[in-house]
Formats: structure tokens, C-alpha cells, sequence
């Protein structure tokens, strides 16, 4: 994410406008057990994206942090089918989100339409907010 950063704001700059959207997770609001490193990272992403989007909004560069619920892709193969029905039954809107569901969220924020939206966190979990 900085390393990526780095390569894009000159001409973001130059330009004065762009937009950074970084996927975060909902385990940094819940603070999910055993999975501390993995929480702390996603905690530090987003002390970087709030700080990013102070920093380069005069520049017309937005700055925001989708965190997603659990989303099921090829990688939760492995996962038990009953620890999934456990985790969509605390979902309100009673299914399990998808990949197109981020990708919706994404597309928003990279719309001139989203060009007030800066340094936000937006949950995309379907209603499931312990925080």
C-alpha cells in the first residue's frame, strides 16, 4: 500500500485528483482472538489511510478504507461449513457478502460523485456492526 502509494501520487498530484482506496477488514473493530498480527496490521493500515487522506486532500486526492465482513473466496475453501452458518447467521441482512459486494463500495469511492468522502472507513458486512 505505500510502496504503491509512493508510484502513483506524483501524477495524482500533478493532477490534483485521484483516488486511494485501501481494503481493510472488520477484525481491527472486533478485535478478532488469534489473529492479533493480522489485526494489528489492518489497525496500522488504517491509521495510515486517516492520516493519507489529511495529508492529500488539498491535492484533490481522496483517501478511504473499505472493510469488508468475512467474504467468502477460493481462499476459505477449507472452512468448515458450520463455522460459516455460524458467522451468516450475525449477518442482519441475512447472507454472506460477496466479492462484488467490495466491488460496488470500491467503484463509489473512485466516482467524482464520492469527492467530499475522504478518511472514512466504510463497513461493507451487511448490517453486522459490533463497533
Amino acid at each position: 500500500m505505500y510502496r504503491l502509494a509512493r508510484a502513483i501520487l506524483p501524477d495524482m498530484k500533478a493532477k490534483h485528483w485521484g483516488r486511494i482506496v485501501n481494503i481493510g477488514s472488520e477484525v481491527f473493530e472486533t478485535g478478532v482472538g488469534n489473529f492479533s498480527v493480522y489485526v494489528a496490521a489492518k489497525g496500522g493500515q488504517k491509521g495510515w489511510t486517516y492520516s493519507m487522506a489529511s495529508e492529500l486532500a488539498p491535492y484533490g486526492i481522496t483517501v478511504n478504507i473499505i472493510a469488508p465482513g468475512w467474504i467468502i473466496t477460493e481462499r476459505h475453501s477449507d472452512v468448515p461449513q458450520e463455522k460459516l452458518d455460524a458467522y451468516a447467521k450475525t449477518i442482519p441482512v441475512g447472507r454472506m457478502g460477496t466479492p462484488v459486494d467490495i466491488a460496488h463500495s470500491v467503484a463509489y469511492l473512485c466516482e467524482p460523485g464520492s469527492s467530499f468522502v475522504t478518511g472514512q472507513t466504510i463497513c461493507v458486512n451487511g448490517g453486522r456492526n459490533p463497533f
